[in-house]
């Protein structure tokens, strides 16, 4: 759908820069503008994208006048950089990878602390070279992922929907706000959840597109290639994904560890099970776009979370530990019925972008 621009670069440290949200801030633009071009005909309505001030962990789309708009948080960015920085500082995470060490020279920083959200928790940083670099593309991965899934929202119809049905048409992502509509009883939680799961599907072809563009990087494909055990471009397309997907899951165990505190009500599904459900979206679109082998993607997506999973666990800022696996199983059942239904995509369908043939269920 669009021509976008190269991922950023990073320094020596993998820190967020001026440069970086000017990149973030172009990107979104790019896709907004191709949106419109691809989908926008005859509306009279333009895409544009901005970084909100606010110390939460947020991103939003909302119809603005005669555009529609899509907000991340400023503390987004920094946010992230700092989040898989502390992550890959263990040495066991991405261990052939070079950069981590107790001798590293310690870089002071904060996230937000999952038992207190909006309260920082100090961390040190002990990691350089390779590590750093990974930390970042990582980060910007992330960052793409939030952002075309606002751009989901637009384009799935749910900012405008949200308009007509319920008198609201922003569509927050996290936090305090994002139970608008939920006294119109239970079916409006259930087409929130539904509109989650459907912009992540409209969101992860085009994330492929970076995903490969990260491994054909003329600087990061090197550590890629090292990850990956090999210069094959299909293998290091294969690792970049498994690793993209292994980012986005930690990303929501963080997540999960902030919403079990969290004071604002949420519609949102569980970060847990949407991340599963997200990385088995992923592995069957690598399956079906690059011919590999879904299963070999499942176990390459597992090999690279369960580290990140346990360095989130060690620093207190995520864990599955709680979760029962009748429970879990469960719950995941109960994200396929509701993804994979009709109905909610009935109620919106006058208010979508996407053409007929192109509609995507989730």
């Amino acid at each position: 759908m669009a021509s976008f621009s190269q991922l950023a670069d990073f320094d020596s440290r993998g820190r967020p820069s001026e440069a970086q949200f000017v990149n973030v801030l172009q990107r979104m633009e790019e896709v907004g503008e191709a949106a419109v071009r691809g989908y926008g005909a005859g509306r009279g309505v333009t895409i544009r994208s901005c970084f909100k001030t606010t110390r939460q962990f947020n991103a939003a789309a909302w119809p603005d006048g005669d555009r529609m708009q899509v907000g991340l948080g400023a503390a987004v960015l920094p946010l992230l950089n700092v989040l898989f920085g502390a992550i890959l500082s263990d040495r066991r995470v991405l261990a052939t990878l070079s950069g981590a060490a107790a001798d590293a020279a310690p870089v002071p920083a904060f996230v937000y602390d999952p038992a207190e959200f909006g309260k920082p928790l100090a961390v040190e940083l002990h990691i350089d070279g390779e590590k750093a670099l990974a930390a970042g593309v990582l980060a910007d991965l992330c960052i793409s992922y939030v952002y075309l899934h606002e751009m989901g929202h637009i384009l799935c119809g749910h900012c405008e929907a949200g308009e007509h049905l319920f008198g609201s048409g922003e569509v927050l992502e996290f936090g305090e706000g994002s139970e608008e509509g939920a006294g119109l009883g239970g079916e409006w939680l259930e087409m929130r959840q539904y509109w989650e799961y459907q912009a992540d599907s409209f969101t992860l072809p085009l994330l492929l597109q970076y995903i490969q563009m990260a491994a054909r990087h003329r600087r990061h494909g090197k550590w890629l290639a090292k990850l990956a055990g090999s210069e094959d471009e299909r293998r290091v397309r294969m690792h970049t994904a498994a690793l993209t997907s292994a980012a986005i899951s930690a990303l929501f165990l963080y997540m999960a560890g902030c919403r079990l505190r969290y004071e604002a009500p949420n519609t949102h599904p569980d970060p847990v099970v949407r991340s599963l459900y997200m990385k088995d979206m992923l592995a069957a679109l690598c399956a079906r776009e690059w011919g590999c082998a879904e299963d070999e993607m499942l176990e390459l997506q597992f090999g690279y979370l369960e580290p990140f999973a346990f360095s989130l666990a060690r620093m207190g800022l995520g864990s599955i530990e709680d979760w029962e696996p009748e429970e879990l199983t469960r719950n995941y059942e109960e994200a396929g019925r509701l993804a994979g239904g009709k109905k909610y995509r009935e109620l919106t369908r006058v208010w979508s972008w996407l053409p007929e043939s192109e509609w995507m269920d989730a």
